[in-house]
C-alpha cells in the first residue's frame, strides 16, 4: 500500500465536498488544524481557516489536536467504515491535545463521506 494512500483519500474527500452547505455554514469562522500521524504512512493535516479547507501532507507547527492510528483505520474511516468515535474508544485511535475539538471535525468528515454516497 502506497504511503500516501490514506492522505490522497481525505484530500479527495474534501475536495468532493468543497460545495457542500452544511459543511459551509459549519466552519464558518474557524481558524483550526488538525494534524493526522498514520503509523506506517506520512503525516498529513487539515487546516480549516477563511472557510476552506486544505489537506496537506507533513507535519504542522501547532495543530488542535493530532489523531494516531493504524494506517488502515484511518482508510477505513475516511471510506465511512469505521466511525471515529467508535475508533477512540476502542483504542484503535489516538487523539494528542484537544479531544472536545476533535468533534467538530467528526462533524466534517462525517458529512463529506455522506456526500459522497
Amino acid at each position: 500500500m502506497s504511503s500516501d494512500v490514506p492522505f490522497n483519500l481525505l484530500k479527495n474527500l474534501i475536495d468532493n465536498s468543497s460545495n457542500n452547505a452544511k459543511i459551509k455554514e459549519k466552519i464558518d469562522g474557524w481558524n483550526k488544524t488538525f494534524q493526522f500521524n498514520p503509523a506506517d504512512a506520512d503525516p498529513f493535516f487539515i487546516e480549516i481557516s477563511n472557510n476552506e479547507i486544505n489537506v496537506s501532507q507533513g507535519t504542522h507547527d501547532s495543530p488542535l489536536a493530532t489523531m494516531i492510528a493504524e494506517t488502515q483505520d484511518l482508510i477505513d474511516m475516511f471510506e465511512g467504515k469505521l466511525d471515529s468515535l467508535g475508533a477512540f474508544f476502542s483504542g484503535k485511535l489516538k487523539i494528542e491535545g484537544k479531544v472536545m475539538e476533535t468533534q467538530s471535525l467528526n462533524f466534517i468528515l462525517k458529512e463529506a463521506i455522506f456526500s459522497s454516497t
